[in-house]
């Protein structure tokens, strides 16, 4: 029984010695609260921009030209730029974003070739405090020509060709024999 005590007591000694230690070595910790970075006092140390929503408008999945928008804003006012970025095959374009009062949009020219593109978007501020958006993905197609299958189309094409050729030679026929009837009268 006394062992079992003396184990109590030192185990109850060694702890409070342990958290003694480590509240002595973290004079001031800091705490991740959403973008912001607080210390023990609550004082902002940092905060990072915050991208809400961002997205494309147009149809940049038929390769033509279409927008990149984002809303974004950092709770400290020092953002330095908002940029999207476009990785895909062949391709990797980054296009600063202007605000246009409400949000913060880039024109992009068409993709230029078939595949996977992947665009997103990044803020940072002046304490190189980053942020990047949610990626989007968009595929291209390759344009596959429709075949032309020439047992289907041979027949089609002569037979259409004949019939105009017969059209226009009664057609022909026609006019001339006008052309002779109205000879004969004069």
């Amino acid at each position: 029984m006394v062992l079992r005590k003396s184990h109590v007591l030192f185990s109850l000694i060694l702890s409070l010695f342990l958290v003694q230690g480590i509240m002595m070595t973290n004079s001031q910790p800091i705490v991740n609260s959403g973008n912001l970075i607080l210390s023990e006092d609550n004082h902002q140390i940092a905060a990072s921009p915050s991208i809400w929503s961002s997205g494309i408008l147009g149809r940049a999945n038929e390769s033509d030209p279409f927008t990149v928008w984002a809303n974004v804003t950092d709770d400290d006012e020092d953002l330095v730029n908002v940029t999207v970025h476009v990785n895909g095959p062949n391709a990797t374009l980054h296009e600063i974003m202007t605000f246009n009062g409400t949000y913060y949009e880039r024109d992009m020219n068409p993709l230029p070739n078939p595949g996977t593109f992947d665009i997103y978007v990044s803020a940072i501020d002046t304490q190189n405090n980053t942020r990047i958006g949610r990626h989007i993905s968009v595929t291209i197609l390759e344009d596959i020509p429709d075949p032309v299958d020439p047992i289907i189309t041979l027949p089609i094409v002569v037979i259409s060709s004949i019939a105009l050729g017969a059209v226009v030679f009664i057609i022909a026929l026609q006019y001339e024999k006008r052309q002779q009837m109205g000879n004969q009268s004069i």
